[in-house]
Parts: C-alpha cells; structure tokens; sequence
C-alpha cells in the first residue's frame, strides 16, 4: 500500500486531536484515584472527630461518676441508686486501698465478695497512675486497659484521697465495643479503638478486644499513642490487606480511634471512574479520528488531482488538466497554476519539436558535409603522400638541389598530420551520429598498452618528459575493440605529454578497479585544467585558452574523440584535474567474460 498525502494529513491531524483528549482523559483517570483517596480519607477524619468527642463526653462522665462515688466510698459507703449508676457507666469494680495497697472499702457489681489487696500485677501495672494521682490529689487519672482478676478487659481510674489512699474503679470496654461496632464505613470498613500503649479496646475481632492485643507497631497506632492525629497507609494484619486509616485521640482518657478502609474498595471506586472517563476519551477521540478523516480527503483531493493530471501529462496526455476545487483558496490556486503550467508545456514542447527537428537536420547536415568533405580530401591527400614519398626516397635519382629533399619532408608531415586530422574528423562524425563502427572482442589489456608505447616516446624525448608505465599481473582480457582502444591510448599519453612541462612524469597504470572492472589510468605533472573548464575540455574542438596551450597546436579533438569511442566500447571515461598538479585521465572497461 503506498503511502498518500491523505493518510499522513489524517495522521497529523489524528495526533493533534487524539494527543489533547488522550492526555485529558489520562489525568482525569490518574486523578480519579487521588481524588477518591482524598474525598475517603476527609469522610473518615470526620467520622474519626465524631468518635472521639463521643468517647470525650463519655470520659468526661466517667470523671464525674467516679469522683462522687469515690468521696461516698471513702466515708465507707454508696447511696442509694449509685450501684445502678456506676453499671450505666459500665464500672465494673470500686474500691479503696490505703497507703500498703491493702482494701479499705469493695463494691463489685458481679456480686464478688471483698478481696484483702491489691495482686502484685495490678499494682505494679498502676504503679505510674498512683504516682501521677499522688501528684494531683482529687483529679481521676485515667490508666492504660488491663485484665481485672476475672480476666476482663477494663480500664482503671484512680483518685487520689486524704491519708495517702486511692480510689480505684474498674471500667468494661463494652461501651467503647458498641461505639466502634455502630461506626460502619463503605463496605468493609470498620474502627478501632486503643489504650495509651496501644492495645485493643474495641475491634471487629472480638477476640482482640478480650486479649487486649497489642497493636503500637502498626503506624497509625503508632501516631496515637504518640497523639498525633492524621491519615497514613498500613498493612492490616486483621484483614491482610493494605488499609486507608485516618485517627484521631482522646487526650483526657489517653485513647485512641481509628476508622479504617481497604485500599481495594477505594480502588473499586476509582476504576469506575476511570471507565467512565476511559469511554468518554474513546468516544471524543473518535469523533476526532473522524472529523481528521474528513478534512485529510478534502484538503488531499485537489492534490490527488493534480498527481493524476501530472502523470497523464508524462504519459503523453497533452490535453491532461486537473478538476480546479472551489476552495480551500490555496487548493484552488494551486490547480489553476497546474493548469497554467500545462498550457505553457503545451507550448514550449511545441516550440522544442519544431527547433529539435531543425537541429536534427542541421547535425545531419553537418555529418554528411563532413563525411563528403573528409572523403574528397582523402584522395588528394593519399596522392601528395604518395608523391612526396617518392622524392624523398629518390627513387629515380636525385632531385638535384638539397632543398627539394625538405620540401618533401615538409609535404609528408604535412599531409600526415592532415589525414590525421581528416580521420579524426570523420571519426568524430560517426560517434556523434551514432554509426562509429566499434567490434568488440578479448582484448590483451597489457599487450595493448606496451604496442602504444613506442608511439609516443619520440614526443616524450622532444618535450623532456619521462613516461612510466605499471601495469597489474594477471589482469583478465578486456572487452573492447583493440583498434579503437590503439587510438584511445596514444590520444591519451600524447597529450599528457603536450601538456606537461620539460622535467614532467607521465604515468600510465593498468589494474582492476572496485567494483571489478578493467581500469586504465594515465596520470600527468602537467599544468592542469580549472574545474570550470573541464567540460570545454571534452567538447570538439574545445580549448582551454592560457598562456601555455597558446603555444601549443592543436584541434581539440583528442579527448572528446577518446572519450566517445570509450563509451562506444560500453566503458566509462572520467576526467579529473588539479590547475598546477596535474591530470588524471581514467578509462574502465568491462573483463571480456562478459561475452558470455
């Protein structure tokens, strides 16, 4: 499937849309839990400040029961209706110990009858509280829960009284029992209730209250009975869940409360939510996805349009036009200019036919008058040769005065380098005309170079430059015309040698270039060409004008005619040229076992 402007548009367009509404929908869902933790956790401190100002008034009553029924105890006796009232207040026990801990007055609402002392246990669990009341004669000092001698679970109050005695009164924990039982919070949660250390005095799990179970290494425990108040995390080891819990004390008596919610429920809340958020997201991302899709084909039409008039127009459909679309402005403008462009290749292509068929017809032109020409001037020219030679062989006697023998030199050189010319012109003739005769076969690349050697030593001793040749062992047969690469060669050493400099080095190297070709390389210390030339250069007839190619002669047609018959043979010439370092000539031809 290849890819179109409307499907990269109506990604675009997707992402600026889905990014806002999937970030949105990311933080409202991420921001459901916290909310729903803080919402959860401000239900429960509220509950919490219920709890403990219930059990404030509770301990406030306490105060007030126990010091009346203290002051009547002291005297030795209650009055009448007080033992129904210390068993509203759930004060299970009332006594009074002189200064030895021994029993001056008993009352137990269970009917037990009076005991001689204080146990060891008892006495040194209140030991702290008789100091503290001893302290602060008359007030009620409240102790942390203990067992009673029945094995129940209360907690002491203890008065200090004239004479160095103490009032003591033994309080159940049920009233704290039933407060956290009627607290009920969500589904699973519950409340908690603890002495200063600590310990139970109302659970869910009966069993914790009766054994008064430590609970201060759990941390929000741990903040109550420093009396602290707040809202933390913990691992419940009564429900084996992780569990919200928000507390709060009751500085008078010294307890604590807590209400307490697992994680999980507030989880549950939270996820619907989240889903709630999750379908509003889906539903604004594909109302998004689809308005993206609309405007992606509306906007990429006009420019699908435009493709297709564009390939029919390269196809050869001159009348080829693209549909031009009311708006968007921009769309529009852009088909009316496509439309104007075709109308003026439309013209230009016109103009391009007529002046090509003109040109086609002056080269033609100019290769048969070159063609005529070269064979006209041929005839004559192989007769002067003919000629010349026989004066200068004296082959009837001699001519007579000496300069009759360099007037024939002069006639043969002459006519020489002008049949050169001639052949070279015909050549050219027949490679810009596409008929240059070219026959490709194996052809010994060494054997080659080392026959068109010979050729140019004279000129290299005339001009005091030294040619160098290194050719690679066991090179393969190239696939070429060996007559044609005969003529390629010297064109290529002779001017590198007319363009060198006396004291100058001419390399020639043969060896296998990269990518498995033949590669013939002729390489000079001469003056060089500017990279701006180098294309003159390989024209017909191009010169590079200067001060030194000045003096020298020439037509300009050896590197272009090299050049053409290289490609001829399917091989590849490059030229490359440093002004004062010299030139590099390379020629690359295909190994002959591409013959097949």
């Amino acid at each position: 499937m290849r890819l179109r402007l409307h499907h990269i548009l109506f990604v675009c367009f997707a992402l600026v849309s889905a990014v806002p509404v999937a970030t949105l929908g990311l933080w409202v869902g991420r921001s459901v839990h916290g909310r729903e933790l803080a919402a959860t956790s401000d239900n429960q401190r509220v509950l919490v400040g219920n709890i403990t100002a219930a059990l404030a008034r509770y301990a406030t009553d306490l105060e007030g029961v126990f010091e009346v029924a203290s002051s009547q105890a002291e005297r030795g006796f209650t009055a009448p209706g007080m033992r129904d009232l210390l068993a509203n207040m759930h004060i299970l026990h009332l006594c009074v110990v002189d200064p030895d801990h021994n029993v001056d007055f008993w009352l137990a609402l269970d009917g037990r009858k009076g005991i001689g002392g204080l146990g060891v246990a008892l006495i040194e669990h209140l030991r702290a509280t008789f100091d503290a009341a001893a302290l602060r004669p008359g007030e009620v000092i409240f102790a942390d829960g203990t067992h009673d001698y029945a094995g129940r679970p209360v907690v002491w109050l203890v008065r200090a009284l004239d004479g160095g005695r103490f009032a003591l009164a033994g309080v159940a924990t049920d009233y704290l029992a039933e407060t956290a039982r009627r607290t009920t919070f969500g589904k699973n949660g519950h409340a908690v209730i603890v002495d200063g250390r600590g310990r139970v005095l109302a659970h869910p799990r009966e069993e914790w209250r009766l054994e008064m179970r430590d609970l201060s290494k759990l941390a929000p425990v741990a903040e109550m009975v420093a009396g602290r108040a707040g809202s933390t995390t913990f691992f419940s080891p009564a429900t084996k869940a992780d569990m919200l819990a928000s507390y709060g004390t009751v500085p008078r008596a010294g307890w604590g409360a807590m209400v307490v919610l697992p994680l999980s429920e507030i989880e549950g809340h939270a996820a619907a939510g989240r889903w709630a958020t999750v379908l509003v997201a889906f539903g604004g991302l594909a109302v998004s996805l689809g308005i993206s899709w609309i405007l992606a084909r509306l906007l990429a039409r006009p420019l699908a349009a435009v493709a297709v008039a564009a390939h029919d127009l390269a196809a050869g459909r001159s009348d080829a036009r693209a549909a031009v679309p009311a708006y968007p402005a921009e769309l529009r403008e852009v088909g009316e200019a496509f439309n104007a462009m075709a109308d003026q290749v439309d013209a230009k292509n016109a103009d391009l036919a007529q002046a090509l068929g003109l040109a086609e017809a002056a080269n033609r032109g100019k290769s048969d008058f070159l063609a005529n020409v070269s064979h006209e001037v041929r005839t004559p020219l192989t007769a002067i040769l003919g000629f010349s030679a026989l004066v200068r062989a004296n082959i009837y006697g001699p001519v007579g005065h000496p300069k009759y023998k360099d007037y024939a030199e002069h006639i043969h050189a002459s006519a020489l380098h002008l049949l050169d010319l001639i052949n070279a012109v015909l050549d050219l003739s027949k490679a810009e005309s596409g008929m240059l005769d070219v026959s490709l076969a194996r052809v010994d690349l060494a054997a080659a170079i080392a026959e068109c050697l010979p050729m140019v030593q004279p000129q290299a001793r005339e001009g005091e430059v030294r040619v160098a040749c290194q050719i690679a062992a066991n090179l393969p047969p190239a696939l070429a015309d060996a007559g044609r690469l005969k003529q390629v060669v010297p064109n290529l050493l002779s001017n590198a040698i007319k363009y060198t400099p006396p004291g100058g080095t001419i390399e020639i190297e043969a060896g296998r270039a990269e990518d498995g070709w033949l590669r013939v390389r002729v390489c000079d210390t001469g003056i060089g060409i500017a990279e701006g030339d180098i294309a003159k250069a390989l024209m017909p007839f191009g010169r590079v004008e200067g001060p030194w190619t000045r003096k020298l002669s020439g037509t300009g047609l050896g590197l272009p005619l090299s050049k053409k018959m290289v490609d001829a043979m399917g091989g590849r010439f490059t030229l490359d040229s440093t002004p004062g370092v010299g030139t590099v000539v390379t020629v690359e031809l295909r190994t002959a076992g591409e013959l097949g």
